[in-house]
Parts: C-alpha cells; structure tokens; sequence
C-alpha cells in the first residue's frame, strides 16, 4: 500500500531549529520538506511557488510574526495545515495562534515521534496539542469565562466510566486516534464520547474542557 507523501514547509528565523526539525524528518520517507522560509513575508513568497500540505509555523519572528502569516495563510490557503512551534506555553500565547487559524500548538524541543503524530493528526482534519499545551490551555487566568461550582451545572447526569477514561486521555494531550487505540474502539466512538462530554459539562473547545475537568477534579 502506497503512502501518500505529505508536503512541509518549515517557518523560522533560527537555522538551528530548521536544521534540527529537519534532521528528525529525514528519515520518513512520507514526509517531504519542499520550503523553508526565516519569516512570515518570506513564506508568503515562497506560497506562490510551492503548496505544502502542512507549515511547522514559528510564533515570534521578525519582519511579520507568525500570528500575522498564520492569519494571510488561512484567508489565502484553506487547505493547509499550520502548527504552531514556540519555545514558551503561555496560555495567551496559544489561545492566539488557535485564533489565526493554526491547527495546532507544539513546543520546540519536541521528540519525534510527537511530530510525526501531530503532523498525521492535522492531517486527518483534528487538532494536535503537546501535553504541555494541554496543560497550560487548562490554566485559568483573567479572560476565562467562570468555571460553575458544579461540573454539571444544567444538571445533566454524571460522566459514565468510558467518559471519564476519554476525558482522561484528552486532558493527556491525545489524539481522538490515539485515544481508540488505547481503549480498542474506533474513532468515530471516541469523537461521541467527546461530544457528550462536552456537551455534560457545558464547554465548547478543549481549553475550557481541560480547565473544568482539572479544576473540579475528575481527572
């Protein structure tokens, strides 16, 4: 069975980050480095030319960031994929590239194979989030909306035992896949399990289900 080959473009202003995310793809065969670009304007450019599947997207660069390229991207580029790379996981920080458009947020000492499967995940139409991501999305600040005393505040019945196992996983950092193979059923289960999750304790994006399933205890 044939593979089908995956398109990058790699976006930062350090040549050691490029040359070290590079180095980690090398040998899978699948993925293909097409671009490489030192900052926003510069990858732009380079998009007129060239169509990668996904760009690895630095946050902080000069000449334009990568909120500002990440935003240009979407508008210009529906069909691509950006994941944010960033040395820091400050929840402000996170929360904007989600905004601009990035399909997922990774740090920069990230381990291969955590590449590979946030690279897969967006792919597959799903946000990625490193468990440090996870975390610190989970971390209250000012802008939160009120987490309510109850994790049930409509009174909907309590998380079953397969939920909270779901819950678990999510609040982990992992993939709606990597959570079906841990717990043998298929995906499209676990995206149901999902919903009725969220849906139990009234959130609409992961953030603010991290953040009510930690601060209340029932991870």
């Amino acid at each position: 069975m044939t593979v089908k080959q995956i398109h990058i473009m790699l976006v930062d202003d350090h040549q050691l980050i490029i040359d070290g995310i590079s180095a980690r793809l090398a040998d899978t065969p699948h993925l293909k480095i097409i671009a490489q670009a030192d900052n926003g304007r510069d990858a732009l450019e380079k998009l007129k030319k060239c169509k990668p599947d996904v760009i690895l997207m630095d946050v902080e660069m000069p000449v334009m960031n990568g909120f500002e390229t990440t935003q240009q991207i979407r508008l210009k580029y529906p069909d691509i994929k950006v994941i944010a790379l960033s040395t820091y996981d400050e929840k402000s920080i996170i929360l904007k590239m989600l905004n601009a458009g990035a399909c997922g947020f990774l740090l920069k000492n990230i381990k291969k194979e955590e590449l590979l499967q946030a690279i897969e995940t967006v792919m597959s139409g799903k946000q990625y989030f490193s468990s440090e991501i996870s975390l610190a999305l989970a971390k209250p600040s000012m802008e939160d909306p009120p987490v309510p005393q109850s994790p049930y505040a409509s009174g909907a019945a309590p998380l079953s035992d397969r939920e909270l196992e779901v819950l678990r996983l999510v609040v982990q950092g992992l993939s709606n896949t990597q959570i079906a193979a841990r717990l043998f059923i298929s995906a499209k289960t676990v995206n149901t399990h999902r919903t009725h999750v969220m849906h139990k304790l009234e959130v609409h994006n992961v953030a603010s289900l991290i953040r009510v399933a930690i601060q209340h205890k029932l991870v």
